[in-house]
């Protein structure tokens, strides 16, 4: 049995994975929204270099949708799946945003750290996420080698 140096009743810490999960799925919603806005109405101030970069982000941080349904649905193997393409997404953002920082000026940098900052959040949720699943496939393998 493990212990804790901080032990606490069970589902007396409920409340704090539900905070969680509401501001997961609020992350992910804001994400989808901003993917879906680039692919409908994209930017071009960044100019033609950054065309395919805009739709790569667009594409990817669409696909935050799937975040927001495994956050609801407690599926987080499908929430690692998806946080990978959907920081890559943001980077793409951030890529733009630094080029804008070279071309335009320091102006653009509070954008291109602030994106660049919310992709690392993503990132890390994905490590912690794959940590969660790497875990599971070794309980699974002592499981397995219990049951032969």
């Amino acid at each position: 049995m493990p212990s804790s140096p901080f032990p606490v009743p069970p589902g007396r810490l409920r409340w704090l994975t539900r905070a969680e999960d509401a501001i997961r799925v609020g992350i992910y919603s804001w994400i989808t929204v901003s993917g879906a806005a680039v692919l409908y109405h994209p930017p071009r101030s960044y100019g033609q270099v950054a065309d395919v970069l805009t739709f790569g982000w667009g594409l990817l941080q669409l696909l935050a949708v799937v975040g927001v349904v495994a956050v609801l649905a407690g599926k987080p193997l499908w929430e690692w799946r998806i946080a990978g393409p959907v920081a890559a997404g943001i980077l793409f953002y951030a890529l733009v945003s630094f080029q804008a920082v070279g071309a335009e000026g320091l102006g653009h940098l509070p954008r291109a750290a602030d994106v660049t900052a919310l992709s690392l959040a993503i990132l890390a949720r994905f490590f912690a996420l794959w940590q969660k699943v790497e875990q599971a496939e070794v309980r699974a393998r002592v499981q397995r080698g219990m049951d032969e």
